[in-house]
This record gives structure tokens, sequence and C-alpha cells, in this order.
């Protein structure tokens, strides 16, 4: 049966032996907007009534196989059918006719011959109380379903409340509930009783304020936003009945016990716990004070050390320097012996120098990592060139195992992880007399790290080996194998110390192994080595660019930066450009003078004092006078989301260190350009030069060939880059006081190199030695004889 329904559209069955009474009652009907479904006996009445359920049935009484009576009948016995109106409409019209019809369940009774108006008025009114009728049951079950709900929350309430005096009277903590509004305590467990030392009489009979100190007025002041459940941990000083004051802390709720809503309350006692917390901060501040002073001890110290390395190797470099000059100057071979001397010591005490500098450095906290993205496999190459022509003196067999997966691209401090890698296979080829030197590195996926790889390498040699009791001391300061023969060995004992704090300043961990038969094995990991945005640029990628030097016009660039030595290396790097260079140590002085001087391009250096880089760009580009000046950021950090941070605010993008080819591409996207002849040309590029020149040539070529090749010679077995930026600035100098301005060039190309730390491109530079002095001895012609 239908839930509801509207009058119109209401479905109605006509049941009727005359076909002429059904048209009739069937077209009044429709044109209502009445669904109507005529049928012609009881019989086929039930079976319609089976197939859907009529809204109403408009039923005639006299007919074939089964009167209206027993149709009516029959329905009102059926639960599913029993609630359907039945109005009789008959030509039957005496009073026992009506009273049978209201008998057997009819709600009414209409005579024939009827009239249209009176069938639809009846029709409507019932349909009409069917309605309210089946309202008024969906409404009678929705408040029985309400009174149902009531009586189980009652119940559930009920039950509820008798579990929450069970637990609160049984518990063992101290328990109490308390009135919100006047603070008087209403109940309490047991255990409070003990605790407090009052009886639950006592306890409903205390004033506010004499279980705490603190004002009554004030506690109910504090304890305002328990009562909606904004705070629950309180914490007070509570008088016991004996006077004893404990430090108590309380957990506070708002609960509902019968009609009333209460505060209920748990209590701990933490008043030893407080004696305890006390002591363990002064005990933890002497600690602290302690740690200061030992720091301030340790920082001192290697404060001093960094100091006097400075103060030592400034000198030094002067003694090295000239006494290399003069090596090349006094032919006397007892002299000569003498001044080899002073050189070989001097090196050994400018290595020990540095070796304390560096430990120095990371000890005070000075020395500051410098990642950058390049590619590790010319790395390990790299280093194994270096040392290759000592292995071959020893008689010693190098092998690279390099994984083919290796990743082509970390970010990492490429110059520390050289170091380190420097002093590793420096010290496996001096406790090596034979057998072989062997670098294996490998990388893999980092674990939960989709952007970082794992990236390890190991250096294995077959020499003297290392004691088990000392493979964890050798890694400590000036800490040097025990029964180690100095006078064979040499070495100052920081290497191994000094690798080890850069490995783990970098985020990875280095140790020895055991090494079957005989020598020793160090292992290097790094668990999560960063995988950059970018790939670095090649050294093919920076020679390309050297043979396609662009003529920049006339411009004005100004290099933001607070190290002195990076706008060295920009300037160094376009020295031969038709340029106007200023310079900004902060964000600050560089947008100030970028409003004074409008610039035709800015380098940013990201971060720097007083104002950084980002907030420098940004108040760049929101001050309409400057806004159109390209500005290019420069950054040490290379990852793919600060990258994307900068972009934005940026027109150019640079990860230091970069190369040549790097800045220039840079720079030709804002600044106008034709195609020139790379100022790094060969050193033999044709040059005109004046008689004065050429004539004093023998002279520079006799220095070139003396003590200073016997240099050159060591520098390329071992690049040492305090001794390259020494022999560069001496080639400058030469190249300078003889006017020769190929070999002035050729210094200052090695000192950027150096200053880069770039030993690939130092390599290649050095490679160049002989040829200057060929050339030399050309332009100079034949001595005379």
């Amino acid at each position: 049966m239908n839930n509801t329904f509207h009058s119109a559209g209401a479905n109605i069955l006509i049941v009727d032996d005359v076909r002429a009474n059904l048209r009739l009652l069937a077209g009044i009907l429709a044109e209502q907007g009445y669904v109507v479904r005529p049928v012609l006996d009881g019989i086929q009445a039930l079976s319609a009534i089976a197939a859907e359920t009529p809204d109403l049935i408009l039923m005639d009484i006299k007919m074939p196989r089964l009167s209206g009576y027993e149709v009516c009948v029959k329905l009102k016995s059926d639960p599913a059918t029993c609630d359907i109106p039945v109005i009789f409409i008959s030509a039957l019209s005496d009073v026992e006719d009506k009273v049978r019809a209201f008998s057997a369940g009819g709600v009414d009774f209409i005579t024939k011959p009827f009239q249209g108006e009176e069938v639809l008025a009846r029709v409507q009114t019932h349909l009409k109380l069917k309605r309210l009728q089946m309202a008024l049951q969906e409404k009678n079950l929705q408040l029985g379903q309400e009174m149902a709900g009531h009586q189980r929350t009652a119940r559930a309430l009920s039950r509820s409340e008798a579990r929450f005096r069970e637990i609160f009277f049984s518990h063992s903590a101290p328990m109490l509930l308390v009135n919100p509004d006047t603070g008087r305590i209403t109940d309490a467990n047991r255990a409070a009783t003990v605790f407090y030392g009052y009886t639950l009489e006592e306890f409903r009979a205390l004033r506010p304020g004499k279980i705490s100190p603190v004002l009554p007025e004030k506690i109910l002041t504090e304890t305002e936003p328990a009562q909606t459940g904004q705070r629950n941990y309180f914490v007070y000083p509570h008088r016991m009945k004996n006077g004893e004051i404990r430090t108590v802390e309380t957990y506070v709720s708002p609960v509902e016990v019968g009609d009333e809503r209460l505060l209920f309350a748990i209590v701990h006692d933490i008043t030893d716990r407080r004696k305890a917390e006390r002591k363990l901060r002064q005990y933890a501040g002497k600690l602290e004070v302690a740690k200061r002073e030992a720091e301030s001890a340790n920082w001192a110290k290697s404060e001093f050390l960094a100091n006097m390395s400075h103060e030592i190797r400034t000198p030094l470099n002067a003694i090295l320097g000239f006494a290399e000059i003069l090596e090349g100057e006094i032919t006397d071979p007892r002299r000569k012996e003498y001044l080899k001397s002073i050189r070989s010591g001097g090196k050994s005490l400018l290595v020990l120098i540095n070796d304390i500098l560096d430990l120095s450095k990371v000890e005070a906290g000075k020395l500051e990592l410098q990642y950058t993205a390049f590619d590790p496999l010319p790395l390990f190459e790299e280093v194994g060139r270096i040392f290759s022509r000592k292995m071959a003196q020893k008689g010693l067999a190098f092998r690279l195992d390099a994984h083919p997966n290796l990743t082509r691209t970390v970010f990492l401090d490429e110059a520390r992880l050289r170091q380190v890698l420097l002093n590793l296979i420096g010290n496996a080829i001096k406790f090596t007399h034979e057998g072989h030197i062997r670098l294996a590195v490998r990388s893999t996926p980092a674990e939960g790290k989709p952007e970082a790889v794992r990236l390890s390498f190991s250096v294995e040699d077959t020499g003297i080996g290392i004691p088990d009791d000392q493979k964890k001391t050798i890694f400590g300061p000036f800490e040097q194998q025990q029964g180690q023969r100095h006078a064979e060995y040499g070495g100052t004992g920081l290497g191994l110390a000094i690798s080890g704090r850069l490995v783990e300043m970098m985020g990875g961990t280095i140790s020895v192994a055991d090494k079957k038969g005989r020598g020793s094995v160090f292992h290097v990991n790094f668990d999560a080595v960063e995988i950059p945005a970018q790939s670095p640029v090649s050294p093919e990628n920076d020679r390309r660019a050297d043979a396609d030097f662009p003529k920049f016009e006339p411009a004005t660039l100004l290099i933001a930066d607070d190290m002195k030595i990076n706008r060295k290396v920009i300037r160094g790097y376009l020295g031969h450009c038709d340029f106007r260079f200023l310079e900004a140590s902060d964000g600050r002085e560089a947008f100030e003078m970028a409003v004074k001087y409008l610039p035709d391009i800015i380098f940013m250096d990201m971060k720097m004092p007083v104002l950084d880089g980002h907030d420098a760009m940004r108040q760049i580009k929101e001050t309409p006078s400057v806004r159109h000046i390209p500005v290019i950021a420069v950054t040490a950090l290379a990852m793919k989301d600060f990258r994307d941070r900068i972009l934005p605010i940026c027109d150019g993008y640079l990860a230091r260190p970069f190369s040549r080819a790097a800045l220039i591409a840079e720079l030709k996207r804002f600044l106008k350009y034709s195609v020139a002849v790379s100022p790094e040309t060969p050193a033999d590029a044709p040059e005109m030069f004046s008689p004065e020149v050429l004539a004093r040539l023998p002279d520079l070529i006799r220095l070139l060939e003396g003590g200073l090749k016997k240099n050159w010679e060591e520098l390329c077995d071992i690049l040492i880059i305090n001794e390259i930026e020494r022999f560069a600035g001496v080639m400058k100098e030469l190249g300078e006081e003889f006017h020769y301005t190929p070999l002035a060039k050729w210094g200052e190309q090695m000192l950027r190199q150096a200053l880069l730390f770039d030993t690939e491109a130092l390599s290649r530079t050095l490679g160049r030695y002989p040829e200057i002095i060929r050339t030399l001895k050309v332009r100079s012609g034949p001595e005379p004889g």
C-alpha cells in the first residue's frame, strides 16, 4: 500500500458490471486527473487489487460471481488491503442495503442514478480522510519510536551513572566531584578520604578555601574554562587535614550526575616528582655550564690554531716562493741542495698547517660545506689520474670499479669529497709497497626517499694493514698506527681525522673493515644523497663556449654577494668584456645601488646579511624604476624545490659553482653581443710584441726552464691547490714583469680554476706549460752564437 499520495493523481479502482456506468464514472474522474482502472466484476477486482493496490474503490453491489458485499468483506479481512476506502455505488436504496454495505466495511454509499459532482465530492472527502489518517498513523509511529529512544537513553544514562559511581568510589586515585558555582565538594571517593584525611561528611562541610591556600575567587576564575572543556589540567598546592601542603595535579572535566552539572576531578600527588625535577634542573644547569665551558675551551683552542695557521702560512708562502725563484738562479750545487731542503721542509710544514687549519675549522664550527650538483664518476676517475705517476713509481696497480648504474648527478660538497678521496688513496699508496689499490663506487635507491640515492665507495689496498685494536683510534686527531716508522711514512695523523669529520658533516659514515690476507678496506657511506633538479655543465660544453666566446656590447653589471671571492670569480670570468662592474655586499646595498646606477643586469646571491637575496629581489621587482632590470639569482642550492621557489621572482638562475659557459649563457639572454674569439685562446695566438719585450724573452725562458719547471712537474704529479695558487700567481707576475700577456692570462686562468677547485680543468691547463715555453722560443728567435 502506498504510504503517501496526493488527491490529484490518486489511483481509483471502479468495479461495475455495466459498461456504461464504468465509462461515465471513468470520464468524470479522469477529467480531474485521477488514475482510473475499471473492471467488470468482483473476481477481476480482486485480481486488479493484487496487482496494484488502489487508493480508493468505487464498488457496485449487484454483480455476477461475487457481489460487492463479498468483495469488500474479503478486502477488510486482509491486513494488506483492509485500509483501502470502499465507496458503494448502487441502485439499491433501502436502509437495510445501506446498513449491510457499512457492515461489510464500506465508508460511504452513493445511490444510482448519481450526480458527477456528488461522486467527486465524496471521492475527494474520503481521499483526504485517508491522507489524514495515514499522516496520523505515521506521527503515532514516530512518537512511539521517540518514546522508545528516550526510554533506552534513560536506561543507558542510568547504567552509565551507576557505572560511573562504581568506578568513582572504587578507583585507587583520589577523585572529587565539585560544584562549579560554589566551589564546594559534593562527593569524594575512598582514595580521596585516605589522601586528604577527611571523611565524606567532612568533605561536604568544608569551605572552598580550606583545601587550597589559593584564594577561592582565583580558583573559580581559573577553573571556569573547565566547565566548557576548554582546559582540563591544573596544578595547585593542597592542604591535608594534618596541615601538610602537597603539590597536586588535577585533570578536570564537566559531568552530569543526576540533574546536576558538576566538575569531575582526578587528583595526582606530584610533590616528590616536583622535588626530583628541581634537582634535575639544577643538575642540568650545572651540566650546561660545564658543557659551555668545555665548548668555549675547545673553540678557543681551535680559534687559536686557525689564527696561528693563517699567520704561519703567509710568511711560509713567501719563503717557498723566493726559494723557488732562487733555485732557478743559483748554480752552485751545494747551495741548490740547501734550497731544495728549504723547499721540502716548507712543503711539509705547509701540508701540516693546512691539515691543522681544516681540523680547527671543523672543531670551531667555521667550516661551511658548499653543496653543488656534480657528476661523481669524473671525480673518482680524476683521483686515479692524480696518483697515477706515484703508483707507477711504486709498481702498484690501480683499479676503479664503478657500478654501471652509478647515478650521474649528486648534491654534495665536491671539494670536500675530493679531499676525503685524496686522503684515503694517499694513505693507501703510502702504506702499500706491492700489490694494488682498488676504488669501488656504487649507488642504490635511498629507502623511503624517491629523490635521493645511497652513495657508497671503498678504498682497498694490499698494504701493511691495521691491527684490530687500533681501528677506532686512527680516526682521532694526531693518531698514528702504533709501531709506524715516522722516518719511513711521515705524516701528521690528521688526514683520517679530517676525513672522518668531513664525511660526518655531509651526513655519512666512515669505517675500516677487516680484510682477509693483508691490507685494509675503508668504507664511506652516504645513506641519502639528494638528486638535484639540474645536471652540472660538462667540460665539453665549457670548451664549446670558449671556442664561441661572444663579444658583448658595453654594459653595467651589479654583483651582489657578501663574499668577495665570489664577486671576484664573476669578474674574473668576464674580465675581457667591456663591462663596468658594481659590487654590493648585502641585499640592501644592492637595492640602493640598483636604484642609483640602473645597471643593465644584476647578479644576486641568495644568502646575505642585512637583507637577503629573496627580499632584495622582491623590492627591486616592486619598484617601478628598476623592475625592468634582469636579476640572475646565484646560489649554492641547486635542489628542485628551492629552484622552483626562486624562479617566480627572478629572471635567471645560476647554481654555484657555475662554469663560464653557464654564466655566458645567462648573459646572452639579456645583453646584446656578437661572436668573438675567446679570451682564453692558446698562448701561441698571434700577438705583436715590441723589440724590448722580445729582447727579454730568453731570460724568461731560462726562469721557466729552471726551478719553475721542476715545480711544475711536481704539481702535475699531485694537484695541491695551495701550491697551484702560488705557482699561478708567480706565472701571472712574470707575465706582467716581462710584458708577456699570454703567460699572465695563463696564470689568471689557473687562479680561477684553483678558486673553483676544478682539478680536471687544472690538469688540462697545467699541461700547456711546455707549449708556452716552445712558443716563447719561437718568438725569441735563435740565441746569439
